[in-house]
């Protein structure tokens, strides 16, 4: 396999056969930080003679800092050197490396590079970023990073036969026809309620003055005339969310080689992310109201370490949208020997519904005496909030349930928003029971199961019965979690506690989990 070209060079102390990026970065850079002064420059609201010189100052601190920037692959490790006036040097074991993601922007496109991101566990933010790598290079790059590490052979390493290695099977790819469903039912509707609102916020005087206009325009027609407007608008945000669902997952292509999973997505910026199965820390089907009257669902992975530029954990989408039987079938080639689909769901006990009628009543009741101190009698209208109240709680628990098996941990949460989340045992880092003070009279607790990832991803199994969840606890403690944070927080409602510190995990077989009968 072929490497890039290494720069036989020490100058600006650039050590001997280490690899720069290409030289493109140059103009990707000075893209990224001159734009604003040619914006303004072109409206003409800066003169010439000011505005070459700051694009000077950026061509020339983008030429040190490339020269300055410099990469080498060490036996077990990537090596990154970098800095102009401070010098720094980062160390990335491949052991640490959870995913290695390629994309292309639009800044990268005049030049024919791309950019790549390297992924650790437990970081913020990727530890390692190319800003512009040759296509090729950023292959062979990756190819290297992932098949270092020491518990994943490379099938180009002596003693494994080329005819061993696995084929690559598309277990993804998503139809336009799923890309307008996905825009249509999904939460990039409140995105372009967002642009609309904007636009109110800008031109808002202007709209209001065309509103009053309107009746003394066209006369009795100016009902029609705004119902239409409305039906305008709605299209318009539903338009904007179809755009937004294309740009982000056009030609959504999901492959599995061995035990890596290949995606690909983007129609300007493009991504290419790649993700060893080992590295898994949970999967994610989310459901929400519409998609659960069509049976579409929505499949996503978390990965630890994964974070997008503000430093915010991301999940990786496994499928968009499609029919719930196949995110199900997706989810247990994920898992591996872990099919999810095996797992009956157990229901919480009924005091949990208690608790959630309860605070759909005291809800109403808040709303209403609110009212009736505002409007008087006509203020106990409010009582009517308490229908749609209880069937809120009465959904909230219909969707509560969990499940545990050699293995695997599965909890399902949410009403309106159902999101079922499946983490293995290899993947706990800590264990939390909870238990408010409302909680406690009903004699329910919430047994948390942690991963390193965000919070979404971990497993909440929210109102259990107060002795099911100390001995679940007791259970995934003794055979899934050796050295893992296990905290008992007692919480005031509403609160939800310090967080679990993150440790490391091993997977320890033993038998299933039998529930106390009642």
């Amino acid at each position: 396999m072929s490497e890039p070209r290494p720069e036989h060079t020490s100058f600006f102390g650039i050590p001997p056969h280490s690899y720069r990026l290409h030289p493109a970065v140059l103009g990707v850079w000075s893209l990224r930080q001159a734009w604003p002064f040619a914006l303004v420059a072109i409206g003409g609201q800066l003169p010439l003679l000011f505005t070459l010189p700051m694009l000077a100052v950026v061509l020339l601190q983008a030429g040190l800092r490339w020269l300055r920037f410099s990469y080498r692959l060490t036996g077990d490790a990537l090596v990154i050197e970098e800095g102009l006036l401070a010098r720094k040097q980062r160390t990335i074991p491949f052991d640490r490396i959870q995913a290695v993601d390629i994309s292309r922007r639009l800044t990268h496109r005049p030049f024919g590079v791309v950019e790549l991101r390297v992924e650790t566990v437990g970081a913020g933010s990727a530890e390692g970023k190319f800003d512009a790598l040759a296509s090729d290079d950023a292959q062979r790059l990756r190819n290297r990073l992932l098949r270092l590490a020491p518990d994943e052979p490379s099938a180009s390493e002596p003693g494994v036969d080329s005819a061993e290695r696995t084929e690559e099977h598309v277990l993804v790819r998503l139809t336009p026809g799923w890309l307008v469903r996905a825009g249509l039912t999904g939460g990039r509707i409140g995105v372009a309620a967002a642009i609309v609102g904007a636009g109110q916020q800008l031109f808002g005087d202007r709209i209001d003055e065309l509103v009053e206009s309107v009746p003394g325009l066209l006369g009795r027609q100016s009902g029609a005339v705004l119902a239409v407007v409305i039906v305008a608008g709605l299209s318009v945000m539903f338009l904007l969310s179809v755009a937004a669902t294309a740009l982000a997952y056009w030609d959504f292509t999901v492959v599995r080689d061995g035990q890596t999973l290949r995606i690909r997505t983007g129609l300007l910026n493009q991504r290419a992310a790649t993700i060893p199965l080992r590295r898994v820390q949970s999967v994610s089907l989310e459901e929400n109201l519409l998609r659960r009257c069509f049976g579409w669902a929505s499949l996503s992975v978390e990965v630890a370490g994964r974070a997008d530029d503000q430093g915010q954990f991301q999940a990786s989408a496994l499928l968009p949208l499609g029919p719930r039987g196949q995110a199900e079938e997706l989810a247990a080639l994920v898992l591996d020997a872990i099919d999810p689909r095996e797992t009956a769901l157990e229901v919480m006990p009924t005091r949990a519904r208690t608790r959630r009628m309860v605070r759909a009543a005291v809800f109403s009741v808040a709303v209403t005496a609110a009212l009736v101190y505002a409007f008087g009698p006509l203020g106990w209208l409010g009582l009517l909030t308490l229908l749609p109240a209880a069937g809120l709680a009465e959904a909230s628990y219909r969707a509560l349930g969990w499940a545990h098996r050699p293995g695997l941990t599965v909890s399902r949460r949410g009403g309106l928003l159902r999101r079922t989340t499946m983490v293995p045992e290899r993947s706990l880092q800590a264990l939390v029971r909870r238990s408010s003070f409302f909680q406690r009279r009903r004699r329910l607790a919430t047994l948390e199961a942690h991963v390193a990832g965000g919070v979404d991803a971990s497993a909440k199994l929210l109102d259990l019965d107060a002795q099911l969840a100390e001995q679940l606890l007791e259970r995934l403690a003794g055979i899934a979690v050796t050295s893992a944070s296990v905290e008992e927080v007692p919480s005031a409602p509403g609160d939800d506690g310090p967080q679990p510190t993150t440790a490391q995990t091993e997977r320890v077989e033993g038998g299933g989990f039998e529930p106390p009968k009642a």
